[in-house]
């Protein structure tokens, strides 16, 4: 993978944690407000989902391929993109939801669909069959998400309810679709399974297709106050289970950490053994979560406590997707993969703990936010001593 895309990716990640840390900080009150937390809000999700996880996710998918090679047009195309990234976070920062975001955001759709449409058209880099499969699927998710912050840039004066409805509507293609499908298929790809296993690494391909069919049935939900089908919780939650339970059978059958080297470079593969096996212990959490939450007598209660469905995003988000790219894309030492871990899965842990709490009506004594931030510095520190275990991509199946 190209230098400048492994770099560029990096900094996005210490952006986005960067901003979620600053975010608890403010929130602990222990220092000046110096940003409006709901901007610093918008900025740190947008620039997780549209910038790093959009470099990753595109840097690792055109390795290896005539779009990786350093022309003058493909850079000039990277600096435009880098620049657009940045101009979003900027805007968010300073206004959140207005004018100038809402024009970035469709220009960063544009960029999405060329990008999609020269995977698709394009000569693509070598993949395997079944990570083929997955990416398809994950570029068509991806594509169909866009027509949400359509509908919402022109449907702002139809209510809150159009709101709500496409930025779930968006916000689960995303999460179920693209993000999901996508990294299984960089996984299935990298690591493989055992020649004596069924070709995706799963079952039988029909976990895949099943996954497949039960991502729009889990987006009808959201349009609750237009679709008057008798039943729609159910439809959905049955969408729902159809992903979560599919990416549970992925995690069990998915072989992540086995080729890591049993040789003399135990000081750095045994952490790679640790992040490993931690993207596998997320899948298989963010595979449940996403059957429990959906289930239609859970769903309104569940979604009321705050703190659990903020845990159960950055199970998914950070703990499972970050994680996954970071394992893809970087060699980790012991101090990077100590840091990154404990950073990571404290900051899942307290939410959840927290979200607990909530459900069960308990108050919290001790000072969350305080707990939160410390974790966030945690990872950062970690993914900021991520470059010094060397560049280029981190493998599973050599000696880092």
């Amino acid at each position: 993978m190209p230098r400048r895309w492994w770099l560029a990716a990096w900094a996005l990640l210490l952006v986005t944690l960067g901003s979620g840390t600053l975010l608890r900080i403010q929130w602990t009150g222990v220092v000046p407000a110096w940003f409006n937390s709901r901007y610093l809000l918008h900025a740190h999700s947008h620039v997780a989902l549209l910038g790093w996880a959009f470099v990753a996710y595109f840097g690792l998918l055109f390795r290896d391929s005539r779009f990786a090679r350093p022309r003058w047009g493909s850079l000039v195309c990277e600096l435009l993109l880098l620049a657009l990234i940045g101009a979003l976070f900027a805007a968010y920062l300073y206004q959140g939801y207005a004018f100038w975001s809402i024009v970035l955001s469709a220009l960063h759709i544009l960029v999405t669909l060329a990008l999609v449409w020269l995977w698709v058209e394009g000569p693509r880099r070598r993949l395997t069959a079944a990570a083929r499969s997955w990416i398809d699927l994950s570029a068509l998710w991806l594509v169909v998400s866009t027509v949400g912050p359509l509908m919402l840039a022109g449907g702002v004066p139809m209510g809150a309810v159009w709101i709500d409805a496409w930025v779930g509507y968006y916000l689960t293609l995303l999460f179920n679709g693209w993000l999901l499908f996508g990294v299984v298929g960089l996984l299935v790809d990298r690591f493989g399974v055992d020649a004596s296993a069924d070709v995706d690494g799963v079952p039988n391909p029909w976990v895949r297709r099943l996954m497949a069919v039960g991502v729009i049935p889990g987006v009808l939900p959201r349009f609750d106050p237009w679709i008057t089908l008798p039943g729609l919780d159910w439809i959905g939650w049955v969408g729902l289970a159809l992903v979560g339970g599919g990416l549970v059978v992925v995690a069990v059958r998915l072989h992540l950490g086995e080729a890591a080297p049993g040789d003399g470079a135990a000081t750095t593969a045994l952490p790679r053994r640790w992040l490993a096996h931690s993207v596998r212990v997320a899948m298989a959490l963010t595979g449940v979560a996403v059957v429990v939450g959906g289930f239609p007598p859970l769903t309104d209660t569940l979604a009321g406590a705050h703190n659990l469905v903020i845990g159960f995003v950055h199970l998914h988000l950070l703990a499972f997707v970050t994680a996954a790219l970071v394992l893809l894309l970087y060699r980790t030492g012991w101090a990077a993969g100590v840091l990154f871990l404990g950073g990571v899965w404290g900051m899942v842990a307290v939410l959840l703990g927290v979200g607990v709490f909530e459900l069960l009506g308990r108050p919290v004594f001790w000072p969350v936010q305080q707990v939160l931030a410390v974790a966030g510095v945690l990872a950062l520190m970690g993914v900021a001593l991520l470059p010094l275990a060397g560049g280029g991509e981190g493998r599973l199946d050599q000696a880092d």
